[in-house]
Parts: structure tokens; sequence; C-alpha cells
């Protein structure tokens, strides 16, 4: 995806949606990655001494450090050095043409914004909302990417057989996932979940010393390529599966296909949600967590959660992980595949086996 093309089309979006005619993004903080969104430079990579400066009907603007504006250049994108905060606030005083700038609350602390307002003597107009709204639907070189992470996720979960031992530890199993997908030339997009046996009734378990022997083991598993991500589970037992173990993933995987069935354009985000935690009442069973999350430029994306709380309506070439699950004092399964919503039913970009997996 070329940096200069994408960036001139979400501004384009960007400027249709909100009433100001300039936009200065920040990278401050991983968790509000809008300067890498915009500008497709390496995720994560750049120091916070880097900001973008949008200007409606105008090219858009980096600037950056004496370190790092070499790096933005070879992508393309027009660039701005500067050296000190004396420097910058003189520039964005010469370029901002109106008095009002918008930028996203949620990247600066209240001082800063009090701060900024003082030093440009501008108004600031508080963008989060619909910064947040043009990552939802994602564009067709948003979705090769996604669909190429979800490929290298599920080919490293496919080859866990020809590596994994009886009595390898969880780090372990996560470190050779890490190893795996740096190889193909991606890095994880989180740190790899691997949880065995009552770790796996944790969600979010943290891999541990703890040694793989019989019983359930549960691994996920994203990858980021080229800044977007995937985000993967899969169920396995090592050894023979108890038949209990067999029919709850059996459970599961129906509560997954029920989902999916619901990722259509036009459908409420909820009513898949509510079917899913229907069918799984009908069992004995409950969900803790969401039914599932967009994915994109990070593992938990826009629209951010599908639950029953949802309010919102599926378009298509919105991208969602689904993982329902069931979790018990002895372990928890848990089933996540990849989708892309369609007009009328969803893209697969990962399956999970339709039996219980062994190791």
């Amino acid at each position: 995806m070329r940096a200069e093309r994408f960036l001139k089309e979400k501004a384009k979006e960007l400027f249709s949606l909100v009433d100001v005619e300039q936009v200065l993004i920040f990278n401050k903080y991983v968790e509000q990655p809008y300067f890498y969104y915009f500008t497709q430079l390496p995720f994560g990579k750049l120091s916070n001494a880097n900001m973008l400066l949008l200007r409606k009907g105008k090219k858009p603007i980096v600037i950056s450090n004496p370190l790092e504006a070499a790096i933005v250049e070879r992508f393309g994108l027009e660039v701005k050095e500067i050296l000190n905060k004396k420097e910058l606030v003189k520039f964005l005083k010469a370029m901002l043409s109106e008095d009002a700038l918008g930028v996203n609350y949620n990247e600066l602390s209240y001082r800063a914004v009090n701060k900024l307002k003082r030093e440009l003597g501008v108004k600031l107009v508080n963008i989060a909302k619909h910064l947040e709204k043009i990552r939802e639907v994602k564009s067709k070189e948003e979705l090769k990417l996604i669909a190429k992470s979800a490929e290298l996720a599920e080919s490293i979960l496919q080859s866990i057989p020809e590596f994994f031992k009886k009595g390898m530890t969880e780090k372990q199993l996560a470190l050779a996932l890490e190893i795996g997908v740096k190889i193909l030339g991606a890095e994880p997009a989180f740190e790899p979940i691997v949880a065995f046996g009552k770790n796996a009734a944790i969600p979010h378990h943290l891999a541990s010393s703890t040694k793989i022997k019989n019983g359930l083991l549960l691994v996920d598993f994203g990858v980021r390529y080229k800044n977007y991500c995937s985000d993967i589970c899969r169920t396995f037992y090592v050894g023979k599966p108890r038949a209990k173990d067999v029919k709850r993933y059996d459970i599961v995987y129906e509560a997954k296909t029920i989902a999916e069935e619901r990722l259509q354009e036009g459908a409420k985000a909820s009513e898949a949600c509510r079917e899913v935690e229907s069918f799984l009442k009908k069992h004995g069973f409950r969900m803790i967590h969401a039914l599932g999350h967009g994915i994109g430029l990070q593992e938990h994306d826009f629209p951010q959660s599908l639950s029953l709380k949802s309010r919102f309506t599926l378009k298509e070439n919105m991208c969602f992980a689904i993982e329902p699950a069931i979790y018990t004092a002895s372990g928890g399964i848990r089933i996540e595949d990849d989708y892309i919503v369609g007009k009328n039913k969803a893209k697969k970009l990962s399956q999970a086996s339709a039996e219980l997996s062994t190791l």
C-alpha cells in the first residue's frame, strides 16, 4: 500500500466528517496509533518526536526530527525537520490558516490541551470519535494486508504439531511461535497466549513455566504484517481427549458458526451475540467476554467489540475476530477466526478445525 496515496484518501475522508480544515495528529501512545494509521509508517518504530499535520485540500506534512526524517522521506511523504520546541511552535503558527485546529483529546492530557491552546492561539476541536469512525470500514488495501496476516498466523498455528513436544513449557511454545513469525518476515501482533490445563480457564493468561502434559491446550496468536493484524485462537488436546471436552469443543464450534452466519451488512451487531448467548445457555454455559472485536491496525481495532451492548450495524468490509468460548474450573475452550463482513455473508480469513485437534 503506498503511504502517500493512503494518507491522501484517509485525510479526505476525515475532512468530510469534521468541521475544521486542519488537524494535528500526535505520535504519543500505541493505544492511539493514528499517526501510523494515516502515514502507514512502520508501526510503533518511531519516537514520539513526530506528528502529522493535515490540511484540507493541501498536502499533508509529517513533522519529524533529525534522527528519523530520512525514514519518513523513504515512504514518499513530505517532511519538515524540526530541531526544538520553539521551532515547532513557530512552524505550526505559520502553517495554520484557520482559528480552529482538530486534535484527538485521547492523545493529550488536560494540561497538554491547555498548553497547546495558549502556544498556538487557536481553538481546539476534539475529533476523537471521527478518527474512530474512519477506521471501522477497511479499504481494499487494508483488507489484503489483514488477509495476509491471517494466512501467516494460521500457517504457524497449523505447524504446531511439527515442533510441539510433550513436556515443553508454555513459555517455550510461545517463544517458538514468535520465532516462527519473525522467520516469515512479520512479527507477533501481541504476546502469544499459551495456556495449558487450568490456565486455559484464564482468557488472558500469561505464558508461564507450566509444563504441557496431557490435557487442554489453548493457543491465542496473531501476526502483524505490514502494520495490519490478525487474531486467531486454537484449542488442542494433548493425549487422548475426554468425551466431555470433545462435546464442549463441538458446542463452541457451533456457536462460532452461528455468529459467522450473521456477519452480513445491515445486521445488528448485538443480534449475533444474543443468539450465541442463547445457544450457550441451552447447554449450561455463558460467555464471560465479548463475542468478538474488530481487527486492523491493532489486534483490537474498530468497531471495538461485538457484545450484547453493541449499538452499531454491521457494514460491508468491517473486519472481526469472532471468539466464542467455554471456561470451566478444569480449563477452557476458545475458538477464534477472522472474518470480513460481506453484503450477504462473511468471508473467512481463517478456518478452525471442526474437530478437536490432538497433539
